[in-house]
């Protein structure tokens, strides 16, 4: 399963500390689920990619999970947010129940 946000205009990472997920969990079974946060581009093909890691959803319910955005990432711009889901454990085959609500980037202090 994936998730895609388009976003209005390429973006610099080095400008971003942190992308926080905002996400709505109803999965009965949310500890099988996590998250990858990959950046790209539609510019350029092959899209380069930069994955900011992959977090656990640890209960059902909104939660926030923070994406550290590396300081020297390996991508110079991006205008896609993919959100990867990875499924564990006993789901046999179930899709997750979860709704992503919002994206926020944190600025980087200088």
């Amino acid at each position: 399963m994936q998730a895609h946000q388009q976003l209005p205009a390429a973006v610099d990472p080095r400008c971003c500390a942190a992308l926080d997920v905002t996400i709505q969990s109803q999965d009965p079974m949310p500890r099988s689920i996590a998250l990858e946060v990959v950046l790209t581009t539609s510019e350029v093909h092959p899209a380069p990619r930069q994955s900011l890691g992959v977090q656990r959803i640890d209960e059902s319910g909104e939660s926030v999970l923070r994406f550290p955005i590396p300081a020297h990432p390996g991508i110079t711009s991006f205008d896609r947010i993919v959100i990867d889901f990875h499924l564990g454990g006993r789901r046999f085959n179930r899709s997750a129940n979860v709704a992503i609500r919002s994206f926020s980037f944190i600025p980087r202090t200088l």
